[in-house]
């Protein structure tokens, strides 16, 4: 698997690459038949068995795994992940907009509000 990583562009210490390949992708590499024999056509399923030290996050794949999707674990790391997400979101977009409108003009920023 490592030298599909390298194709794909994975890196020491960067496996998002893995997040965004597809089966078709895995096929034209040659990894076709044991994706879809050992681990049942499921990316996620292969890559925590054969990366089992990486920590992956079934929601930044191109498809959430039907494996998980009924998992309550998983979805309380969802949720937290997106709760973190949206806090930061919100700050950037407060700072953004004060720093937007700070920036004009007195006469433009009337207009605006």
């Amino acid at each position: 698997m490592d030298s599909i990583g390298k194709e794909i562009g994975v890196k020491a210490g960067d496996m998002s690459p893995w997040y965004k390949v597809d089966r078709n992708t895995l096929k034209r590499l040659g990894a076709n038949g044991m994706l879809r024999w050992v681990y049942s056509s499921s990316i996620y399923s292969m890559l925590k068995k054969v990366y089992p030290e990486h920590k992956w996050v079934p929601w930044m794949f191109r498809k959430i795994p039907s494996n998980v999707i009924g998992d309550v674990e998983v979805l309380k790391e969802c949720l937290e992940y997106i709760e973190s997400a949206k806090e930061v979101l919100s700050f950037t977009s407060s700072f953004l907009s004060f720093t937007l409108i700070s920036s004009f003009p007195d006469y433009a920023t009337r207009r605006l509000v």
